[in-house]
């Protein structure tokens, strides 16, 4: 006669293997969406993006830039990391709302009030002296006829980029009653800096 207690625990092993089973289940699952969260973290990277569309040589503001997370594959190489290396400069060239900014995008920090940071294209033999922080006095000489040569004594150099072309571009902070002076000049003329003696570079 088969022994009622032995029977009722072979009705148990199923019950007791399914919960195992589960049991195992749920862990597998829980440490597999762990570890797949945590290579969705590492294949993200934050980044800085411009909030609204943003005019070149345009001095960004701290509402202009947010930091948000992107995957890493659509980062471009040169993007920004850190607010405040963007924060308070000149943008370079126009930039679109949700835009990543990179790296050549930026210029230099926003001049004093009452000027105004103007790029100007000068020969390497200028530019191997320059230095940022020196005070130069600035001559633009037009190259054609019935131009007038515009000069602006103690400048600020505020920053300085080698060009795709192999030139060089030098940024000054002028005044802005001079702005559209150089616009005039600085389309079809030469810029020449001289050092003005005792600034210190």
């Amino acid at each position: 006669m088969a022994n009622p207690r032995a029977a009722a625990h072979r009705r148990a092993w199923p019950r007791i293997s399914l919960t195992m089973c589960t049991a195992v289940a749920v862990f597998v699952a829980g440490a597999a969406g762990g570890t797949w969260l945590g290579i969705d973290g590492a294949r993200t990277e934050r980044v800085v993006v411009v909030t609204r569309d943003l005019s070149g040589f345009r001095a960004v503001s701290a509402a202009d830039v947010t930091l948000r997370k992107m995957a890493r594959s659509a980062v471009p190489p040169g993007a920004m990391r850190s607010l405040g290396s963007v924060r308070g400069h000149y943008v370079l060239r126009p930039l679109h709302a949700g835009q990543i900014v990179v790296q050549h995008a930026v210029g230099p920090p926003a001049a004093a009030p009452g000027l105004v940071v103007v790029p100007l294209s000068v020969g390497n033999d200028s530019a191997a002296w320059i230095r940022d922080g020196a005070l130069v006095d600035l001559l633009l000489a037009p190259t054609g006829p019935g131009g007038r040569a515009v000069v602006i004594r103690q400048v600020l150099v505020v920053d300085q980029r080698k060009t795709a072309a192999g030139g060089h571009l030098v940024f000054v902070a002028v005044p802005r009653d001079r702005e559209c002076a150089i616009a005039r000049v600085a389309g079809r003329g030469r810029a020449i800096l001289a050092e003005v003696p005792g600034s210190g570079t």
